[in-house]
């Protein structure tokens, strides 16, 4: 049926795996895939599922879909380096810096 994917940054699809599991029809797979395409969602299909699931294999129509979301570019983050450090400097300061006796009891 018909999905809403507002607010959706990624779809995964997969069926079940291991003893039990049930099957998962094509036409469920491709309609997500469908309609991901359609609001421009990314897409990932894990794996058919089955038992043991690597027999079923990740093809959907003979192709793989390895779609990820894009990468947060939020200009208000400071990039991964320079957040390790400035925690590295914070960290070295906090074991060098005295503190009342009443703030390190309330920490440790």
């Amino acid at each position: 049926g018909k999905i809403n994917l507002n607010g959706i940054n990624w779809v995964i699809v997969g069926g079940e795996s291991g003893p039990g599991c049930r099957p998962m029809k094509a036409e469920w797979a491709l309609s997500v895939r469908d309609q991901c395409q359609q609001a421009n969602v990314p897409f990932f299909f894990k794996q058919w599922g089955g038992y043991p699931k690597k027999k079923y294999g990740r093809t959907l129509e003979g192709k793989l879909y390895d779609e990820f979301p894009q990468a947060d570019t939020n200009p208000d983050i400071m990039p991964r380096k320079e957040r390790l450090a400035l925690a590295e400097s914070i960290e070295a300061e906090l074991l060098t810096t005295t503190y009342p006796q009443e703030l390190v009891s309330i920490h440790t």
